[in-house]
């Protein structure tokens, strides 16, 4: 027999242990929230997957011949010459990027001509792909929840990022049908991998817009586009606007994540890793996870993850700026059920940027603007519209609205060029102050998400036209 003193203190040890025991079995009889089996039924009816084979359905396989997606990657290999390499080129790397209506610094612009004239083959490739109708990118979804791997995409945004570099360069040469077609195809670029429906890629292909967007505002500055290819180019800015792309993304996710119910323990403690230190704290934790993942208590994870993305999904259907009201909403109402409960996998897949996503809408709404406000100078001799109102109906149906706060987007022109511009998260007017990678002390810390033409940043207010 033990001596009494040391059964005593395995009894001290057993109890707590069986107490989570306890939880982990009367967690078996907790069912998942929000009627989570009728809101997959729901989903299924609607024709939307709910597993990660269906997933694999729906991201659908164009023909080879209209997928836009295999050529990008093949100029994405075939993109070559020592400036590639170069990681302080803009669009390509982190150089900085050149302002609208400055001219190109001799040496930059001799880095960039090289860096085109070496890839000028395999730029032309990318540029008939892009009238390529559909796109799928070679992954392979069914692999299912946390063991999924995907490819790396990167190289999809050095070829967004080497056709707005070309377009730049076009443009300083007078080469309009280059400088044009080259965003269009760049915007179609973008467009492809937002459609891929798995949030991380989603948000990659948010960021194409944006590279697009400031080659954009260069190239409008230059003011040699034709009306039809201001045009074209609106017409690609709109009908990215058109993709659902945050219900793609959440769709995917509800989809991909499924197989999180049927996790192991190990699979659990790798992903979630409850703490390694050695100490009794991360002790504790680890069994509570391995008890919590062993007893099923990721079915009711998984039912608070699709509660929340279902929701989030039919919040994307709102109208800005009612849509980010809900969404701040659901995120709030998130934050309290995890200080109130244990939820280990919940917390680790429910980050969600829907302010970005907004500066992604404002900004494309603002190119699209743009776009019209060029149209409308071409044909009036050179003169700008003095409110966006001017353009409706013949170069715009509406006036785009500002995703942020519901009015109308802000247009500021001046003497040398104008600037379209959001509020943005802050819902503070800045009078299109650009968001700036750094300030000096003292300099404002508000900004305004930006969409500027000409060297409008940085001047003054007495400067603006009326």
């Amino acid at each position: 027999m033990f001596p009494s003193s040391l059964a005593r203190k395995v009894g001290w040890l057993l109890l707590p242990l069986l107490a989570l025991v306890g939880l982990g079995i009367f967690l078996r009889t907790v069912p998942n929230p929000g009627g989570v089996r009728e809101r997959l039924e729901r989903l299924r009816a609607a024709g939307l997957p709910t597993t990660p084979a269906e997933l694999d359905a729906w991201y659908v396989t164009p023909p080879p011949a209209q997928n836009l997606a295999l050529p990008v990657l093949d100029v994405a290999a075939a993109l070559r010459g020592a400036e590639r390499l170069d990681t302080n080129l803009p669009w390509l790397g982190r150089g900085p990027i050149p302002p609208s209506g400055v001219p190109l610094e001799l040496g930059l612009r001799t880095r960039l001509e090289g860096f085109v004239r070496t890839n000028r083959e395999a730029l032309k490739v990318a540029r008939a792909a892009a009238e390529r109708p559909s796109s799928r990118y070679p992954v392979v979804l069914s692999a299912g929840g946390l063991n999924a791997r995907f490819p790396d995409l990167s190289p999809v945004r050095t070829v967004a990022g080497a056709l707005v570099l070309e377009a730049v360069v076009a443009a300083e040469e007078g080469a309009a049908d280059l400088a044009a077609a080259d965003l269009v195809a760049g915007v179609r670029v973008a467009d492809s991998l937002v459609f891929l429906p798995v949030s991380q890629w989603v948000n990659a292909g948010q960021s194409l817009y944006r590279i697009v967007a400031q080659g954009s505002q260069r190239v409008l500055g230059q003011h040699l586009l034709s009306d039809a290819q201001l045009l074209g180019l609106q017409q690609a800015w709109s009908n990215s606007l058109t993709i659902p792309i945050a219900e793609r993304a959440l769709v995917g996710s509800i989809a991909l994540y499924e197989p999180i119910q049927s996790m192991s323990v190990s699979e659990a403690l790798n992903h979630f890793d409850p703490g390694t230190d050695g100490s009794t704290e991360s002790f504790v934790e680890t069994v509570r996870l391995g008890l919590y993942v062993a007893a099923g208590g990721l079915r009711t994870d998984y039912g608070v993850l699709v509660e929340n993305w279902d929701e989030r999904r039919l919040a994307a259907q709102l109208e800005y700026p009612q849509r980010l009201a809900k969404e701040a909403k659901l995120k709030a109402e998130l934050e309290d059920r995890f200080r109130s409960s244990y939820l280990p996998a919940a917390r680790y897949f429910t980050s969600a940027d829907h302010e970005g996503r907004a500066q992604s809408v404002a900004l494309r709404r603002a190119a699209v603007t743009a776009c019209a406000v060029e149209r409308y100078r071409l044909q009036h001799a050179s003169k700008l519209p003095t409110q966006l109102e001017q353009l409706v109906p013949e170069f715009l149906p509406t006036v785009p609205l500002d995703p942020f706060d519901g009015r109308p987007l802000r247009y500021v022109p001046s003497r040398e060029g104008y600037v379209l511009y959001s509020v943005g998260p802050d819902k503070v007017d800045d009078r299109g102050r650009p968001n700036q990678r750094s300030r000096k002390p003292g300099e404002p810390t508000t900004w305004d998400v930006t969409f500027a033409v000409g060297p409008i940043p940085g001047q003054k207010p007495d400067r603006m036209a009326p």
